[in-house]
């Protein structure tokens, strides 16, 4: 008599059981939510993250890449360092042009090299290039068919 079930299979529950299990079913329960909003969380901070990404990118313009540090701006302990070499213009053009650049808008290191060229009795001219609005520039980078459209 396969298939067929007596009463005999059938017993009382032990105490407890059926509190275990309603227990253990609500835990499920909320691992199961937790999950979830863990899931959602995770989710919103990869889409916010993506969104910064794509609207802080300005087409056309190459930041520079902190992999490279004869990109990085000099300071100035780095330009005092070449001054003897600016002067004896034995630097290598790219260097000599970001020395020439940092000069341009440090007037300590612009005078400092000023005092050497003269107790060398050589010529130095550095000048200031003119200074454009900075926030035009940007404004322009990040919006250029609105700078289009106005100008």
């Amino acid at each position: 008599m396969a298939g067929q079930h007596g009463n005999d299979t059938w017993g009382e529950c032990l105490p407890g059981t059926l509190t275990e299990f309603s227990v253990r079913a609500r835990e499920q329960r909320q691992r199961v939510r937790q999950r979830k909003s863990l899931t959602v969380a995770a989710a919103s901070v990869a889409a916010v993250g993506c969104c910064l990404l794509a609207f802080s990118y300005v087409p056309g313009s190459s930041a520079p890449s902190p992999v490279q540090p004869e990109r990085r701006a000099l300071t100035c302990v780095d330009v005092l360092r070449t001054v003897d070499a600016f002067l004896a213009n034995t630097l290598v053009p790219a260097e000599r042009e970001r020395v020439e650049q940092h000069l341009s808008h440090c007037p300590s290191c612009q005078k400092k090299y000023q005092q050497r060229a003269e107790e060398q009795g050589l010529p130095l001219a550095v000048q200031r290039p003119p200074r454009e609005p900075v926030g035009w520039h940007v404004s322009d980078q990040r919006f250029p068919t609105l700078a289009s459209r106005l100008y």
